[in-house]
């Protein structure tokens, strides 16, 4: 049986031999075809020694193989860890700080310890020293069974739009324990009406009254905590009453006796979510900007697009009729085709100019001294073809009393809107029919008119 080959050990002299050759500018396949070495061996040896600023020739300090060694391979091996574990009690007491979380920390301890855990891990790890330091017992709650209730810790700022008055509301949040459903509405205090409010609202949105609702020790509703029979406020009393509920005041300085927590914790990022709102709006304004932008580019090139290619649709055309003797076959077939594709690729800027238009505010206008004759013969060349078509005749006049008719005017846009009114006039013409444009001079102003009397 062949037994397998055997790998070549790379020695320093075949080091030394793909330096020399890399500087010779042979490829790795080749330098691996000539000294019977891998193509990744070659590869690198090569990343190593870049990475230790090496190139042939080598420097005299390097002739002994054992330093050649030393600065390529120094770096085997992975760095030693930081093993510190951070404090956990300090944590633990860190967390309760409003804002403070396990990431933030975490991220303050590798910033302290670059090499030292990750995140998973430092989350095991207090998970662990949490239970071990301070055990608790899970609650089990029955559908519908409880209603906790509280206020988030942090205020949200409402503005009178009329007076600029800013006001700070308080968020009463409540909370089925079983499903997490979970009701929230705000009020400008903690007082007793817009407690009791608070309730009445969590109730006919929860669409029933639980057996118990589950507070805490506020003295709005409870004027005096103890540990076994806390005292009531005599409203919040009569409300259970009527309701036929149970009030169950959480223990003094225990808050594991409701599980609104996490509720609660949403509810503190409230600022942080109108800062966030603000940026989105800010960012929204910003996309509406660059859409009004794209809509006047789009506008503008569709412009500047349609009057050359409408002038290729017409020489393409003029060309189909012969106009000067007959043309080759082949000719005929690509005036053909240039009309083709002429007319496919208008109906496309005319889809983009319709969307343009309708998201564009304004369009912008340069003006200058136009003379309407000149503006007439062109839209009339441009025009040609599709009257020709339509076999629709183009009638062209101006009055004036000496001389040619200038007015002052955008001529690009001049001559697209009197080129989109007489397409209009012969695409919705009859067949035979006419279209007539005039201008008139009179008394310093100018009249344009457009008629088409067999329009149906």
């Amino acid at each position: 049986m062949p037994r397998r080959k055997q790998t070549k050990r790379t020695t320093v002299k075949d080091i030394r031999a793909i330096l020399r050759l890399t500087q010779e500018g042979l490829s790795v396949r080749a330098i691996s075809e000539r000294l019977g070495l891998s193509k990744t061996s070659v590869a690198t040896y090569q990343l190593r020694a870049r990475q230790a600023g090496l190139c042939w020739p080598l420097p005299p300090d390097y002739d002994d193989e054992r330093a050649l060694e030393r600065v390529l391979f120094g770096r085997v091996g992975r760095p030693p860890q930081d093993l510190a574990e951070p404090d956990w009690p300090v944590v633990a007491q860190e967390l309760k700080r409003p804002g403070v979380t396990l990431t933030l920390l975490w991220q303050e301890y590798r910033t302290a310890h670059p090499e030292g855990y990750g995140y998973t891990w430092f989350c095991e790890q207090y998970g662990v020293f949490k239970r071990r330091a301070n055990p608790t017992f899970r609650n089990r709650h029955e559908a519908g069974a409880v209603m906790q209730t509280d206020y988030a810790g942090q205020t949200v700022e409402v503005i009178d739009p009329q007076t600029g008055e800013i006001r700070q509301a308080q968020i009463f949040v409540a909370v089925l324990a079983a499903s997490s459903l979970t009701f929230a509405m705000a009020s400008f205090s903690q007082k007793l009406p817009d407690w009791i409010a608070g309730q009445i609202c969590a109730l006919n949105y929860f669409g029933g009254v639980p057996r118990a609702i589950v507070c805490d020790n506020l003295k709005a509703g409870v004027v005096k905590a103890l540990w076994f029979e806390p005292t009531l406020n005599q409203t919040f009393a009569a409300m259970a009453e009527h309701y036929d509920t149970t009030i169950l005041p959480t223990r003094s300085r225990r808050p594991r006796d409701k599980g609104i927590g996490p509720a609660i914790l949403l509810f503190r990022s409230i600022g942080q979510l109108g800062h966030a709102h603000k940026k989105l709006l800010t960012a929204l304004h910003a996309a509406e900007s660059a859409n009004v932008a794209k809509s006047q580019f789009l506008a503008n090139m569709s412009h500047e697009l349609r009057t050359p290619l409408n002038a290729v649709i017409g020489f393409a055309d003029l060309m189909g009729t012969e106009p000067f003797g007959p043309l080759l076959p082949r000719y005929k077939s690509y005036a053909a085709d240039i009309r083709k594709a002429g007319l496919h690729l208008l109906d496309v800027i005319n889809d983009v100019l319709d969307i343009s238009k309708a998201e564009t505010v304004e369009f912008s206008v340069h003006m200058s001294d136009v003379d309407l004759g000149e503006v007439f013969a062109e839209v009339e060349t441009l025009a040609a073809g599709l009257a020709l078509d339509a076999s629709i005749a183009l009638l062209f006049e101006t009055t004036a009393n000496s001389g040619p008719i200038m007015v002052s005017a955008d001529r690009i846009r001049l001559k697209q809107a009197l080129l989109n009114l007489v397409s209009n006039g012969i695409k919705f013409n009859n067949a035979g029919g006419s279209v007539t444009v005039r201008a008139f001079a009179e008394a310093g102003t100018v009249r344009i008119e457009i008629q088409t009397p067999e329009l149906a």
